[in-house]
């Protein structure tokens, strides 16, 4: 069975106090509610357990279209790509330049692979780490992403893909997902 989900970290800092923050490290994680649990049951919950934790606010990603009342800090672009095509059809309608690196991939024997274990999880954060590092940026912790896979992934709301190349794995995506929809 599926249940709504807004995954919400307690972070701590001496200059912003205690907050929840859906989700850190993401530029976008709306609450993945469905109209049988409306976003705003997710939001009460979270705002109950935010007062016992003495949290000073409660920063939510996104998905505020779907909980009346609550004002907007700022604003930002989403980009939504429905999957509801055969694969043939979404690679015909690829730039040229991704076809041929599409087709270079298959032809080196690159695979993808889905996995919700603790072994994906390092395997994605080492690559992390690598790109962090490359744009002059220090990773997160570990922790997170631990905390992300024990709690979300393993529980069968999401996944993380993991491109490899033999058996290194050379690119990688953290999915969470309810029902059809996934970020």
């Amino acid at each position: 069975a599926t249940h709504p989900l807004l995954p919400i970290i307690e972070a701590h800092s001496w200059l912003r106090g205690t907050r929840g923050v859906s989700l850190p490290f993401t530029d976008e994680c709306a609450p993945l509610a469905s109209p049988d649990v409306p976003a705003g049951s997710l939001l009460d919950v979270a705002t109950r357990e935010g007062q016992a934790r003495g949290w000073k606010h409660l920063e939510l990603r996104g998905g505020l279209e779907q909980l009346d009342g609550v004002p907007a800090a700022i604003c930002f672009h989403g980009h939504v790509l429905g999957l509801n095509t055969r694969a043939e059809d979404a690679f015909e309608n690829f730039d040229g330049s991704v076809q041929r690196a599409i087709r270079k991939a298959e032809r080196e024997g690159v695979t993808v692979e889905f996995g919700t274990d603790l072994q994906a999880v390092r395997d994605y954060y080492d690559l992390h780490c690598r790109t962090r590092t490359k744009h002059g940026a220090p990773p997160q912790p570990f922790r997170f992403f631990r905390a992300l896979g024990e709690h979300v992934l393993q529980k069968g709301q999401g996944f993380i893909a993991l491109a490899r190349h033999g058996r290194r794995p050379i690119a990688g995506a953290v999915f969470l997902q309810f029902g059809h929809t996934a970020i």
